[in-house]
């Protein structure tokens, strides 16, 4: 077995009991610390606050505290005797003393004020306070969180709200929630038919939720690529580049009539000054009907032309937009002649060695932002230490090369297998090296998640099941064959008939094994790793990590939480053990010497299997429909009805032979007559 993963299971263990009940060290928490002679010794324990602050705020304060608040103009809070405290001037920024006789805090504004309590309940919550002098600001101006709620779960507004209340926790200041046709226009209803979108309501409501939590939600809005749902539809289709139905062409003036449309009833409801107009992945332009102009200028010129165009739409609404960088990057010479007021959002979500691109944008003196990913797309499980390489390495080379924010990207790439709540230890994270501007520690990340989400136990269980991505092939770039095997062809999947992983084949690690090359699978846009036969190994140790996580799943004590780590649990086991049934069956019938006992035996294998995805297709809906709408539901529960079909078939397909051997026959010991249908797995390109 990998000794890499062994080695993470024991750290997950181990570090189960010393995360315990610990406090964050706050030395790791903030900007500047100073120790001083001393030590607190608090007769009072109430805390006073010159102005209401929102409740999550006061989440981490030990219980044996009050708050008390004696409003003024001035933004500071004690606990304690009163002294006097060094003031504060740069944006979202505080000052803290300790000393023997009590706790002051000044701030420059509300964010700093909320930011400045968090410390005060982090220290508070220490059994000995050393006196000290804390200076603390944030490395990047903007903090955010942009979250797909398009292509997969469109979350409920409770939900929503509980990943706002994890960001201002985090200490993240700004929100985006990714549309591509999950906003109701009134305008156009056709976009969004047949979906639960999010009214104008329901914005405001979430707008003045993240206000509360000095959040600022930033309207996002997909403006070029990515338009297939729009597109496909027939009032829309004469607007498409291609017969790719992916990009919208600006070869036709309807193009920006829409556009405008849209951001007229769109971009008011948004009091940030920043709108991203996203505009990424434009794969199929100049390949069609925007060719000719293509092919008088240029594709980065065409592209530029697009943007200042969604620029002057934008304008009529006083916002400035942001644009995603993958195009812009590679035509630099052109971001001269474009606004000085875009922000480019330089998105790479694969952990690197060293990011490049940073530097390009800095070179060209524009504004910029670093995007890192969460890793949780096409998985089971998010791709944890693959996200934190990702978003440590980024957002430290963005800040080097003069950055001024970090958005933090939670896709949902072809449904969304993954539980939303999995993803909160990269939030935490991304809110960890983006304030402090430094590669965080490992324990002070868990110790401020698991107090983050009330549980002793959510990092050692994030990362015991992290650690089976270190198992070859099961991490793969931007997907991961945990998910593609689980819904596997049974018989003539790769997961059972591919090729055996290559010695050198390494988790998070771009490069391949020496013979080894990328694979540009059918309507897949980029190149992928290949898709690997998963040896019995890798199951073995697949299913040592799910042991191992049930006595941690068992100390959970919220129900929520509970259920969507057992759901994960009973994914990678099932997933294994479908492998093995699949192994046997192919190794038994291809032996050719099954009696009518053998096939019945093994028809009942089959049946238990389809029994256990119904139950998981059931947990899964369940856990959907707890934090989403159903909205896009569809997607995913068609690849539980994709498989569970074919698992039918294959027991059909052995009952027909068990048939043939009881009148006589010779059974098909090569699987001749057995039909896949042309269905192979996933789509995760």
């Amino acid at each position: 077995m990998d000794q890499r993963f062994q080695e993470h299971v024991g750290q997950s263990l181990s570090m189960a009991v010393k995360t315990r009940g610990s406090i964050v060290d706050i030395r790791k928490y903030v900007r500047e610390y100073k120790e001083c002679e001393g030590t607190l010794e608090l007769n009072e324990k109430t805390i006073v606050i010159s102005r209401k602050i929102d409740p999550v705020f006061l989440r981490l304060l030990p219980p044996s505290f009050t708050v008390t608040v004696r409003e003024d103009d001035s933004y500071h809070a004690y606990c304690g005797c009163i002294h006097e405290c060094a003031p504060v001037s740069q944006k979202e920024s505080y000052a803290l003393d300790v000393h023997p006789d009590g706790i002051v805090m000044n701030a420059c504004d509300y964010n700093g004020l909320c930011y400045g309590v968090l410390a005060m309940s982090l220290l508070l919550g220490q059994k000995d306070v050393s006196c000290c002098s804390i200076k603390d600001y944030p490395a990047l101006p903007y903090r955010g969180l942009m979250l797909d709620v398009s292509r997969g779960k469109t979350y409920r507004l409770c939900e929503l709200k509980r990943i706002i209340d994890v960001l201002a926790l985090a200490r993240y200041n700004v929100f985006q929630l990714y549309i591509e046709h999950t906003f109701a226009f009134e305008c156009h209803r056709q976009i969004w038919e047949g979906s639960d979108p999010y009214t104008r309501e329901d914005i405001l409501e979430i707008k003045e939720y993240c206000r509360s939590k000095g959040i600022s939600l930033q309207g996002n809005l997909q403006s070029f690529g990515h338009a297939e749902r729009i597109l496909t539809r027939k009032e829309f289709s004469h607007l498409r580049e291609s017969d790719m139905f992916w990009t919208l062409s600006p070869a036709v003036p309807g193009t920006y009539e829409l556009l405008g449309e849209l951001y007229d009833e769109y971009m008011p409801l948004f009091d940030d000054v920043y709108f991203n107009v996203c505009s990424d992945e434009t794969y199929d332009l100049g390949s069609g009907k925007s060719r000719d102009l293509c092919s008088s200028s240029s594709v980065g010129e065409v592209y530029r032309d697009h943007l200042l165009r969604l620029h002057s739409l934008a304008a009529r609404h006083s916002k400035k937009i942001m644009v995603f960088g993958d195009i812009v990057v590679k035509h630099p010479e052109l971001i001269s002649s474009m606004p000085d007021d875009v922000v480019y959002l330089d998105w790479i979500y694969d952990p690197k060695e060293k990011y490049e691109t940073p530097e390009i944008f800095a070179h060209s003196g524009k504004p910029f932002w670093v995007c890192p990913g969460t890793g949780q797309w096409n998985s089971l499980f998010p791709r944890l230490d693959g996200a934190l390489m990702n978003i440590e390495g980024l957002v430290l080379t963005g800040i080097r090369n003069g950055a001024q924010g970090m958005l933090l990207t939670d896709w949902n790439d072809h449904g969304g297998y993954a539980v939303s709540l999995f993803a909160s230890y990269s939030y935490v994270f991304g809110g960890l090296v983006s304030w402090t501007g430094c590669r965080a520690d490992t324990q002070t990340a868990d110790q401020l998640c698991n107090m983050v989400m009330g549980e002793d136990v959510y990092s050692s269980l994030m990362h015991l099941y992290a650690s089976i991505y270190y198992l070859p092939p099961i991490w793969s770039k931007n997907r991961s064959e945990c998910v593609m095997a689980l819904f596997d062809e049974p018989v003539f999947g790769k997961a059972v008939r591919g090729k055996i992983p290559p010695e050198g084949l390494e988790a998070y690690n771009l490069r391949l094994p020496a013979g080894v090359a990328s694979v540009l699978e059918p309507h897949a846009k980029h190149p992928l790793r290949p898709y690997f036969s998963i040896p019995e190994t890798t199951l073995e140790g697949i299913r040592t990590a799910v042991h191992e996580s049930e006595a941690l799943i068992a100390k959970l004590h919220d129900e929520n939480t509970k259920s969507a780590f057992t759901y994960v649990h009973d994914a990678f086991l099932l997933m294994a053990d479908k492998l093995d049934l699949s192994r046997k069956i192919i190794s038994r019938v291809s032996s050719g010497c099954l009696g009518v006992e053998d096939y019945v035996r093994l028809e009942d294998e089959v049946r238990v299997l389809i029994k256990r995805f119904v139950r998981l297709e059931l947990s899964f809906t369940a856990l959907w429909r707890l934090i989403a709408r159903d909205s896009e539901i569809e997607i995913t529960l068609t690849y539980f009805a994709n498989i569970i079909s074919r698992l039918g078939y294959l027991r059909s397909w052995l009952a027909g032979q068990r048939e043939a051997v009881e009148k006589g026959y010779e059974a098909d010991s090569s699987f001749e007559t057995y039909d896949t249908c042309g269905y192979t797995t996933l789509p995760t390109f």
